[in-house]
This record gives structure tokens, C-alpha cells and sequence, in this order.
């Protein structure tokens, strides 16, 4: 009896050891993220993870690590092994997210439906996390189909409510402010937008995103002419880099073929020549 006892503590102080090794080791991975030495916390991380297996935690921080010496399927193998370990680990499922974000090519859908699981899963799991509703809304929005009306419908609404509780979070937040703008004009509710518009050009007036929110809330409502009055604003301001309004994926691609914005776009480079 006396001696089964002694093997329970013996092992209980042996998990207890890993477990303080595992917590120095992430310490000095911390230490040296936070540095901005990315190899080295990857090594430290490595080894805190040798020295207890079963911390999903020390696997996430590995995975973080990772990604940021652009080691992606690494990083989400350890992702993944941290959510076998722990179904609801929240920051496992940001990694996921950062991951696909990282590496999905636009227009994949498939990369689309795992970044929305994983956001919605973090978004369960901490229902106050500004970022996780702003990616939960923007994913959503842009992965629904125009060609099935009723579930583009369905999906914008769904993209509205996880931006307006966001918006309860922090109302100031421009990328939030921005993406609501989107929403409501795939909604077809230009009103709405506007005033959205107005808020940013309260809260950021010296960027020129009021000016870009106003031109997509208007190129995507199909309203032309407001959307390039909206565009002559914006090109107004010398930061904006006029190229910046050509690329493929941009929410002003309708406008892209028009001569009126061609033409303002080449008034806007000569001027910075």
C-alpha cells in the first residue's frame, strides 16, 4: 500500500515538474516574441510543448510563433492538436483564421467556409471579442452568393448583426465603420450606409476613408454618378494612391471599365507626377 502510494506522488511530482518547465519555457517564448525574435520563441515554444504534450496552450503559442516565420502548415498542425486537446480553445481558432487569411487565394470558397466556422467558433467562445465579430461579419458578407437572392439576403443580415455588436464594443472603429458601409449597400440600404459614412467622417476625417466609404457604398448600390463624385473627393486627397482604387479585388471593380473614372484616375497621377 505504502508503495503504491509513493509511485501517486511520485508521478504527480513528475506532471507538477513538467508543468513548471513548460510554464518557464513559455516565459522565455513570450520574452522573445514579444522581441520580435520569432526563431528563438519558436524554439523555446517547441520545447515547452516537449515538456508537457497535453498544454494546448503552449501549442497555440507555438503555432503563433509559426506563422509569423511564415511556416504555415506547422503552425496548423499545432492549431489543430491544440483544439483536439481542447475542443474550445478560442485562440487556436484565431490562428486557423490568421492562417487562411494568409494563404487562401481570393474567390476560394472552401477557404472561406473554414475561416467563418473558426471565426463563429471564437465568437461563441468569446462573445465580446470585437475582432473575432468584425470577421465574423465581413466573412459572411463576402462569401454569400448574389446569385441566390434569398441567401445573399439572409447572409448580409447576419453580417449586419455580428458588425452592430461589435459596434457596441467600440462604435469608433474604422474598419468596423467600414464594413458596415458594405453591408448596407449589398442590402440595398443606401440611406443607412450614408449615415455610417457620416460617422466615420466624424471619427477619421483626415484619412479619406469617409470619401472611399461613400464611393463603394455608391458603386456597389449601382448609384454612378454619386460614386464618382465620391472618387473625385477621394482622389482629391494627395495620400490616396490612385493605382490603389485599380486592383481586381477592389469593391470599386464596377466602376473599373467606366471612361469617366479612368479619366479621373489619370488626372489624379499626372497631378503627382
Amino acid at each position: 500500500m505504502l508503495r503504491r502510494w509513493l509511485v501517486v506522488v511520485w508521478i504527480a511530482a513528475a506532471a507538477a515538474g513538467c508543468k513548471s518547465e513548460s510554464a518557464r519555457l513559455k516565459a522565455e517564448g513570450n520574452m522573445r516574441f514579444n522581441q520580435g525574435q520569432y526563431a528563438e520563441a519558436r524554439d523555446a515554444y517547441a520545447r515547452a510543448v516537449d515538456a508537457d504534450p497535453e498544454d494546448p496552450g503552449a501549442r497555440v503559442l507555438l503555432g503563433n510563433a509559426l506563422i509569423e516565420l511564415h511556416d504555415y502548415d506547422a503552425a496548423r498542425e499545432q492549431f489543430e492538436r491544440a483544439l483536439e486537446l481542447d475542443p474550445d480553445a478560442p485562440e487556436a481558432h484565431r490562428g486557423l483564421m490568421t492562417i487562411v487569411s494568409h494563404t487562401a487565394a481570393p474567390g476560394d470558397s472552401d477557404a472561406f467556409a473554414r475561416f467563418l466556422a473558426h471565426a463563429e467558433a471564437l465568437v461563441a467562445a468569446r462573445p465580446e471579442d470585437k475582432n473575432a465579430l468584425i470577421n465574423a461579419g465581413i466573412i459572411t458578407s463576402e462569401a454569400a452568393n448574389p446569385a441566390d437572392p434569398d441567401a445573399y439576403a439572409k447572409a448580409q443580415a447576419k453580417a449586419e448583426s455580428y458588425l452592430r455588436r461589435a459596434l457596441k464594443i467600440d462604435d469608433r472603429d474604422p474598419k468596423l465603420l467600414f464594413h458596415l458601409v458594405v453591408v448596407y449597400a449589398r442590402k440595398g440600404e443606401v440611406a443607412v450606409g450614408e449615415r455610417v459614412v457620416d460617422r466615420i467622417r466624424a471619427v477619421q476625417p483626415e484619412a479619406g476613408l469617409a470619401d472611399y466609404a461613400a464611393a463603394v457604398l455608391y458603386a456597389l448600390a449601382g448609384a454612378r454618378d454619386r460614386a464618382l463624385a465620391s472618387v473625385e473627393a477621394l482622389l482629391a486627397n494627395a495620400d490616396v494612391d490612385p493605382d490603389s482604387l485599380l486592383a481586381r479585388t477592389s469593391y470599386l471593380a464596377s466602376l473599373h471599365g467606366d471612361a469617366e473614372f479612368q479619366a479621373l484616375i489619370a488626372e489624379a497621377k499626372r497631378r503627382r507626377q
